[in-house]
């Protein structure tokens, strides 16, 4: 119903065109006009191009990734010009959640691995789904759970079963509401890697895949929940911050430029009460942390959550900036979009109904607002149903200035940035020049201090510079 009720929208505002019509107009996309490439970026933009093109002409109008990506990716990530894209150095990752931020695989086998992990493999209820995981160290084990390794050895397609549990994919497309399998998979990882050795491991495994893809710091979104020990004590409040940072130390050992920022969350599905406490512990944070807390955000599915302007009289008590979400939605009655503006916020995640509101996005032209963008997410979660019609497309092209998150990559099937990235270059017909512009936002927006972030722009441009030489020798 949300991709028939899309496709009408996209009619009336923009109207459909095949593949081979979505040639950019001679003013190219305005959010990237002041940036100008040097000769050797020229000839980068012409091999990069001229190789697009061939695949594009290969695949025809009809190839299944505009409409699917999980259907495609294996397809796509074994073509010659996926590996540049994997090459290129990506700058910040703005937009992700903390436990969707590494790798379902991954996961799995570490789960499998551990002899005191179990699993609920019984009927689903109030408490629990099936596939949680969680660890039980008291001894207390609730009916229902299983040893997960026990559970492996009765069924060998356990692996398959979990990942298929653990993933959104094609076969979730007509699930009467998808977002309620999607908020499960949280339910159902979440204890799990917020045991202790878990989450160690975790987070080392993930953000170096991530510094590995040519990302130099992420801002990872986070309630800085409590973590189990395992003696079945908790890790919370500033003890959870310096985890975070003795991983980070551990990554730095093979990325030594790598860098991690916090941006915290409250859900808004919660009280204003609650979201108060939130946003008065983070502030906090933020003294102790000044460097690492550089954000605050609300989470959850706007469509049925609290609107930003409902969590306003909190929200505006926040010493951090708000880096909120906002139109993730297909519907005029959402004014998340506008709420974040009227709360100064310097940065909104998604704002795919921004196009409902002209007078909006003009703007957040004006004010220079950033848009986090999270095309794949934005399909998986249905409310794109092709990338060709992302209205993101039009909003670069009339000068809103924007940056590529993945938001949750392990549960929608992608890596790291490398597949945003890409899927918007052949969707929308991109330049190098606005690829490099989207980049260089996700540094000169993100949270971190002016030398912080004069550091991140001195390393990326060096990256930048033997990119560009790699493309030219193809």
């Amino acid at each position: 119903m949300r991709l028939r009720l899309f496709f009408l929208i996209l009619i009336l505002f923009t109207g459909c065109r095949s593949n081979s019509e979505y040639t950019i107009i001679s003013g190219g996309f305005r959010f990237s006009a002041d940036l100008k490439l040097s000769p050797a970026e020229k000839r980068a933009d012409s091999v990069l191009n001229a190789r697009r093109k061939e695949l594009l002409t290969r695949k025809g109008d009809n190839w299944s990734l505009f409409r699917s990506f999980t259907s495609t990716k294996a397809e796509l990530q074994k073509e010659d010009l996926y590996a540049i894209f994997k090459k290129m150095p990506k700058g910040g990752l703005v937009h992700v959640h903390a436990t969707a931020a590494g790798d379902v695989d991954w996961l799995i086998s570490f789960a499998l691995s551990m002899p005191e992990c179990f699993v609920y493999w019984s009927e689903e209820n109030a408490s629990y789904t099936p596939g949680q995981l969680a660890f039980f160290p008291d001894g207390n084990i609730p009916p229902g759970w299983l040893p997960i390794q026990e559970l492996a050895h009765s069924d060998p397609d356990l692996k398959t079963k979990l990942f298929r549990l653990y993933t959104l994919g094609p076969e979730d497309e007509n699930l009467p509401d998808l977002w309620i399998e999607f908020e499960k998979i949280f339910k159902r990882v979440g204890a799990f890697i917020y045991y202790k050795p878990v989450f160690i491991s975790y987070f080392k495994n993930s953000l170096e895949s991530l510094a590995s893809e040519g990302i130099q710091f992420v801002e990872l979104r986070t309630s800085l929940g409590k973590i189990l020990n395992e003696d079945g004590t908790t890790t919370t409040d500033e003890a959870v911050i310096e985890l975070y940072k003795s991983v980070v130390t551990v990554v730095r050992a093979s990325h030594p430029f790598f860098d991690l920022r916090i941006i915290a969350n409250a859900g808004r599905g919660g009280t204003l009460e609650a979201v108060g406490d939130q946003v008065q512990r983070i502030n906090r944070f933020k003294l102790q942390y000044p460097e690492m807390i550089v954000g605050f955000d609300l989470v959850g599915e706007e469509a049925k959550g609290y609107s930003n302007g409902y969590f306003s009289p909190a929200l505006l008590n926040s010493q951090a900036p708000l880096f909120l979400h906002g139109g993730e939605s297909i519907s005029a009655s959402n004014h998340n979009i506008g709420d974040a503006v009227n709360l100064n916020a310097p940065r909104i995640g998604h704002g795919i109904n921004l196009f409902f509101f002209p007078d909006l996005e003009k703007t957040l032209i004006a004010n220079k607002t950033l848009l986090e963008l999270c095309p794949i997410s934005n399909q998986e979660l249905q409310y794109v149903p092709d990338f060709r019609l992302h209205p993101a497309l039009g909003y670069l092209q009339r000068g809103v200035q924007a940056t590529l998150g993945s938001d949750d990559p392990a549960f929608f099937q992608s890596l790291g940035l490398t597949d945003d990235y890409f899927v918007a270059y052949l969707s929308w017909n991109l330049d190098l020049r606005s690829i490099k512009k989207l980049v260089l936002n996700s540094i000169t927006y993100g949270g971190q201090s002016y030398p912080a972030q004069q550091v991140h722009l001195d390393l990326f441009n060096k990256r930048w510079e033997e990119f560009i030489q790699c493309v030219n020798m193809q």
